[in-house]
């Protein structure tokens, strides 16, 4: 490749790693320090960037057998709606560990403690999971892959609800579409 060939593909290259690379690293490093350091303001604008845009763009994916989100599904505990976020579902030996970002007063985590119960879609299966209770990182660590502890560590994450997969239906696999409901 000639040097003058070279000149538009460096351009392009410089003016890529300028507009997309740089601002992507400085919003995650953004990210990291609000997370770590609990800056309400910031993790309010993402909660609701994630409400509104990321989490329904996500729902098309998530639970899926090749998408690393799977989808928590409960029922409000004042309006009796069923909801469906995402969530990043951690399996254990009987259950799973569900981190919490945004802390202890989300409203899909009150519902679910208040309810006792709720499912979990995760790799493709329906699983129905109970006795929800909030753990401590220390808890959790001793679960999780170190890539998942360093990962999650970095943003601080210091809250993990920790849920068990029904005993009385643990022999059983509910694939996408079935009920799945406790």
């Amino acid at each position: 490749m000639s040097t003058k060939q070279r000149k538009p593909v460096m351009r392009w290259l410089f003016r890529f790693i300028k507009w997309v690379v740089v601002p992507v690293l400085v919003l995650e490093a953004v990210m990291v320090v609000a997370f770590r350091w609990r800056y309400r303001p910031i993790l309010d604008g993402v909660r609701a960037f994630n409400k509104r845009i990321l989490n329904p763009a996500m729902m098309k994916r998530a639970g899926g057998e090749h998408w690393y989100a799977g989808v928590i599904r409960h029922t409000g505990r004042k309006s009796g709606k069923e909801y469906e976020p995402p969530i990043l579902a951690e399996p254990t030996s009987d259950g799973f560990l569900i981190p919490l970002p945004y802390g202890e007063h989300v409203d899909w985590l009150k519902n679910v403690l208040a309810a006792g119960r709720c499912a979990i879609e995760n790799k493709g299966v329906n699983y129905p999971v109970v006795e929800p209770e909030v753990v401590s990182r220390e808890e959790a660590e001793p679960f999780l892959s170190p890539r998942r502890r360093r990962q999650l560590g970095l943003y601080g994450i210091g809250k993990y609800l920790k849920v068990k997969r029904c005993a009385d239906l643990s022999n059983r696999v509910a694939h996408k579409g079935e009920q799945g409901k406790v």
